[in-house]
């Protein structure tokens, strides 16, 4: 969560960040991020990356956890890699692009925004709108 708030005060522009072993396992790194920010992440991260974002780019180059995406409101997650379940629930706007496979409950409960799943992945039963594309 430190990592969150201390990328939140950058000033808009292109940053790249290359995460360690050690940043496997924390949660909601690069959330609430706002319109300006363009973000490149080398490296596996643990569960909620991206959490609520509000318009910020990011591109993530590496595997993410369970959640990715989750209650996103604008902006763009690009993966290069796997993610866990429920990808994108609660999504109201933006949009997520995942390369690789995801987990169950793709666009868990979303109302709004786009999701695209180039590899396999399950939807869920429950979602309100926006679009979902799993082309696996």
């Amino acid at each position: 969560v430190v990592l969150s708030v201390a990328v939140s005060r950058l000033p808009k522009g292109d940053y790249e960040f290359k995460l360690g072993e050690r940043w496997k396992g924390v949660d909601f790194l690069f959330s609430g991020l706002e319109k300006g920010l363009r973000i490149t992440v080398e490296g596996d991260v643990g569960n909620l990356f991206g959490w609520n974002l509000r318009g910020a780019e990011i591109t993530l180059k590496g595997n993410a956890g369970h959640e990715l995406g989750a209650e996103m409101e604008g902006g763009k997650i690009e993966v290069y890699g796997d993610v866990g379940d429920y990808a994108g629930s609660y999504m109201r706007g933006g949009e997520v692009l995942i390369h690789g496979n995801a987990g169950g409950y793709v666009g868990h409960r979303m109302s709004g925004g786009r999701i695209v799943v180039e590899g396999s992945g399950r939807e869920t039963k429950l979602r309100y709108g926006g679009e979902l594309v799993i082309k696996g």
